[in-house]
């Protein structure tokens, strides 16, 4: 046997457990809504606001950092959607995807020191990824978003050049992202407001316009459609982490729709819809598509998870 490998098991295993959020000795709490956190200790309203507060702060930093980082290194520092055969752009983009990584990363740290909520719970109540809403959410997200945009008259436009490792590289950081500005715009805001208010209405309703807010301010909305573009996903992307008590669904539903943004190119004469009216009308059809269908898949399959006592495995 060797010396040690005892205590190193038992450290590991600490870690697996304080990543997760499960107290050893300690039955897990049980978390029935996703934006009902049961910290390991007690936490003060006040502590809430100091954790939004240093959060906000830090990430606010990397924001503001990013640009003067990638000015210094000799690329673009503004967002882009098609990137494809500029390799300055992709290399950018990609700085830009890791920023909101390090600010998301930021803030789960903030919240795990000061409000002892762990990372795992930020996941889904049930302290971890869950593998099978995810590859649901997935084939949904890929029908609704696939025929939204072709249906608008979507083409594919992934041009092959020499500098495809780079606008792979770009492309594979979208994931990434999407799942950071999830942790970020919809977890942490929907938490801290279980945490503050203590009726499910008010705290869904001050949750939802802290997510649609913040999430149309980082994005630079620059005309009406945008605005509506921007709130109508924020909400749905709410919705379905309401439903589902996790994060899973809206970060494949995010992921995918800006995926499709570098694959897909709209020629100027393409598409049946040319009025603005009729492509917001579109847009909005497709998110509240995927929040039926995934609500759908969630009360015929996953209901059961929501009492389920957090930290447990289940059957996915």
């Amino acid at each position: 046997m060797i010396p040690g490998a005892g205590r190193a098991r038992r450290m590991l295993r600490g870690l697996v457990d304080s990543w997760k959020g499960v107290q050893p000795s300690v039955p897990p709490a049980r978390d029935l809504r996703y934006e009902s956190p049961t910290p390991a200790r007690p936490v003060s309203r006040g502590r809430v606001l100091l954790a939004g507060c240093v959060a906000v702060a830090v990430a606010q930093g990397v924001r503001l950092g990013t640009p003067v980082v990638m000015r210094l290194m000799g690329f673009p520092s503004w967002e882009i959607d098609l990137i494809l055969g500029d390799p300055a752009l992709a290399i950018s983009q990609v700085v830009t995807n890791l920023a909101v990584t390090v600010q998301a990363a930021a803030a789960l740290a903030v919240f795990w020191v000061v409000l002892s909520v762990a990372p795992g719970r930020v996941v889904s109540v049930d302290r971890r990824w869950r593998v099978g809403i995810t590859v649901q959410s997935a084939a949904i997200s890929a029908v609704v978003w696939g025929a939204y945009v072709f249906g608008l008259g979507g083409r594919p436009g992934f041009v092959q050049d020499s500098e495809l490792p780079l606008e792979l590289a770009a492309i594979a950081s979208v994931p990434v992202r999407a799942a950071s500005e999830e942790v970020l715009f919809r977890g942490l805001i929907l938490l801290s407001a279980g945490m503050l208010i203590a009726r499910r209405p008010m705290r869904l309703a001050v949750g939802g316009v802290g997510s649609v807010v913040l999430f149309g301010w980082v994005h630079y909305p620059a005309t009406i459609e945008d605005h509506v573009s921007l709130a109508t996903f924020s909400l749905m992307a709410l919705a379905l982490v309401v439903i589902t008590n996790g994060l899973e669904a809206a970060v494949v539903a995010h992921t995918v729709f800006n995926l499709l943004r570098f694959v897909v190119v709209f020629p100027a004469d393409a598409g049946p819809v040319t009025s603005a009216g009729g492509v917001m009308l579109m847009d909005v059809m497709a998110k509240a598509a995927i929040v039926v269908l995934v609500w759908l898949v969630w009360r015929r399959r996953y209901a059961r998870h929501s009492t389920r006592c957090a930290g447990q495995p289940d059957d996915e």
